[in-house]
């Protein structure tokens, strides 16, 4: 907390979509280290982060430099392993979290590194889902809390990237819990709950600064004369399904905040996906489409994103 300013960084799911969100996240440290003299781990008091944003946002806590996140994503096949196996998940889990041991050794740092040994000026929230439940719930790991002061940082990295069709659920035989991706709850933006963390951890005398980075959006419409020619239980689908997409927007809680708290002051960063096939969670093969994506949202939003966090 520098200035009496408090400052959030908030990291989504979307899959491999998550080289758009890395490629921002490292143009924006280089700002950073030129502005502040610090890097983006430093900068920020709190990182709440889901899916692929816990993949980014653990690693930073476990000391990997944002190069060495973004050329974890370039690797491609080389860490996301396809399984052949029938009646198993489409990917090996392994490979990833292996690689991200391996970087952070590579950094110095301890891979076992639990979350009550992070600096407690330091706050870090990576958000599942338990499946003992049904619906599943929402969990949230808080570093803060004594709860999991003794999970590893690389076992909630692996707890919020487990979508069932990709990689399959993680069981935890210590919490008695079948944790999924987080990104299967409604907390896929965690933007909510760190919201609702900042105010309980009592930081009202200051300002509160929040950045969400995304990680593209897609806005499929369909054409008038299909959308006239649509069923009442055709037509219902689609509207569920847009209830639950949109109800998590981040939109929705940071009106909420501002309403609650002038104190807030936020930056939701993110860029429209060209077409459909962008999409996918696991296009691999779109690397280059993504890095790409990622410079153009920096050229788009970088001078507005540091404006905001100052």
């Amino acid at each position: 907390m520098t200035n009496n300013i408090f400052r959030c960084l908030v990291i989504p799911g979307g899959g491999m979509k998550g080289r758009i969100t890395v490629e921002f996240l490292y143009n924006l440290e280089k700002r950073i280290q030129e502005e502040y003299g610090c890097s983006l781990y430093q900068f920020f008091d709190m990182i709440s982060a889901t899916s692929t944003g816990g993949i980014i946002g653990g690693s930073m806590y476990l000391g990997i430099a944002i190069p060495r996140i973004r050329a974890l994503y370039d690797l491609g096949k080389k860490v996301f392993v396809r399984s052949y196996l029938p009646w198993t998940p489409k990917y090996k889990r392994k490979p990833i979290l292996d690689q991200i041991i391996h970087e952070a050794v590579n950094a110095g740092s301890n891979p076992n590194r639990t979350f009550g040994e992070i600096n407690k000026h330091k706050y870090l929230m990576i958000s599942s889902v338990n499946k003992c439940y049904r619906p599943a719930r929402n969990v949230h790991f808080k570093s803060w809390k004594a709860k999991w002061s003794n999970l590893k940082i690389i076992e909630a990295i692996q707890y919020t990237f487990s979508a069932a069709y990709y990689f399959g659920a993680s069981n935890s035989d210590r919490y008695r819990a079948v944790y999924g991706d987080g990104g299967e709850g409604n907390q896929n933006c965690p933007l909510s709950e760190a919201i609702n963390s900042i105010n309980r951890l009592g930081f009202r005398s200051g300002q509160v600064r929040v950045l969400k980075v995304g990680v593209g959006e897609y806005e499929e419409t369909i054409p008038y004369r299909k959308a006239k020619r649509y069923g009442t239980i055709r037509e219902a689908m689609p509207v569920v399904m847009m209830a639950q997409e949109q109800a998590p927007k981040s939109q929705v809680y940071r009106a909420r905040a501002e309403e609650w708290d002038d104190k807030y002051k936020f930056c939701d960063v993110d860029i429209n996906l060209p077409n459909k096939k962008l999409t996918a969670l696991d296009g691999i093969k779109y690397i280059p489409e993504y890095a790409s994506l990622g410079r153009k949202m920096t050229e788009k939003c970088l001078d507005m994103a540091m404006e905001s966090m100052a």
